[in-house]
């Protein structure tokens, strides 16, 4: 079974949701950050840990550290179109827009 993690990326921060105990949390957006949020999900997941998927929309420079992390790590990442995913919130009728709801 994959479990996706919900990812919203600005300069400072991550703004992260966590399906499995539907908690929502924010990181700081460097290495630190990053590893702490494993960390926190490897004690979650446990023996699924290979089996997340990070989601997140492409913000350049911001997102550079949590794809590097990714890729060293071997987790699956996919980077979603944000106009597509607007679309997408628009259809479900989700007119706020804030970091804990992009993630």
């Amino acid at each position: 079974m994959i479990n996706c993690i919900g990812l919203d990326i600005s300069k400072k921060l991550i703004a992260v949701h966590i399906p499995i105990n539907k908690t929502n949390i924010e990181i700081e957006n460097n290495l630190k950050g990053i590893k702490g949020l494993y960390s926190k999900l490897n004690k979650l997941y446990k023996k699924s840990i290979n089996n997340l998927v990070y989601i997140f929309e492409p913000t350049g420079n911001y997102s550079f550290a949590l794809t590097k992390f990714c890729n060293e790590k071997k987790i699956k990442c996919f980077m979603i179109n944000p106009k597509q995913f607007l679309n997408f919130s628009k259809a479900l009728g989700q007119r706020n827009k804030t970091n804990l709801i992009d993630a």
